[in-house]
């Protein structure tokens, strides 16, 4: 699964963003079809999201938010500081959601545009030249989501998934099937037999 989030990485480090993107998005799909190649495609997609990702995009409380983006900021914070940022409801305006991002992973995968639900947009922007970071932020209905930011978050869950899902000797036995880039000289070629 290294090389899935590598590749990931590289993309971004070389501004492939539609390469970091359509990764990023089809990352929850082959986690999921891992873990559970027979339930349907959707509920496991969604059902990963909601486990590596929701508390970045999808938070409950300003408390999970926060927990999410800056751990160190709340730690040592007085316990009714952080009980009531957990009564505070994080913004739906901002909130991209596992039903929003499986919409996404169809539509722009497959049709090559940027819908969340309804009619709802996304705009994807590049990392600001001056390092200032814009994420997450609505406007008139479309979400604005910084890529680079994205397509980390989605990588670093691959990973964290990945140091548990490994010990899993049926996932880890599915992961072995995974495609493979291979060199052209004989060290790397797999041997495959032809004919019998």
């Amino acid at each position: 699964m290294e090389r899935f989030a590598t590749s990931i990485e590289a993309s971004i480090d070389n501004n492939n963003w539609l390469a970091a993107l359509f990764m990023a998005l089809a990352m929850p799909d082959i986690c999921a079809a891992l873990e559970n190649p027979e339930r349907q495609v959707g509920d496991r997609y969604k059902d990963w999201f909601n486990r590596y990702l929701k508390q970045t995009y999808n938070p409950e409380n300003t408390y999970e938010l926060l927990l999410a983006t800056s751990p160190d900021a709340v730690h040592g914070w007085p316990p009714e500081a952080i009980e009531s940022m957990k009564r505070k409801p994080a913004s739906r305006e901002t909130a991209f959601t596992a039903e929003d991002c499986y919409r996404l992973r169809c539509k722009c995968l497959h049709q090559g545009l940027p819908e969340r639900m309804g009619q709802d947009r996304i705009h994807f922007t590049k990392p600001h030249p001056t390092g200032i970071q814009i994420h997450k932020c609505s406007f008139n209905g479309v979400l604005q989501i910084s890529i680079d930011v994205f397509c980390k978050d989605v990588a670093k869950a691959v990973l964290v998934w990945w140091d548990t899902a490994q010990a899993i000797p049926e996932i880890s036995t599915r992961a072995q099937q995974l495609i493979k880039i291979y060199g052209l000289d004989a060290q790397e070629l797999p041997i495959v037999g032809y004919g019998s």
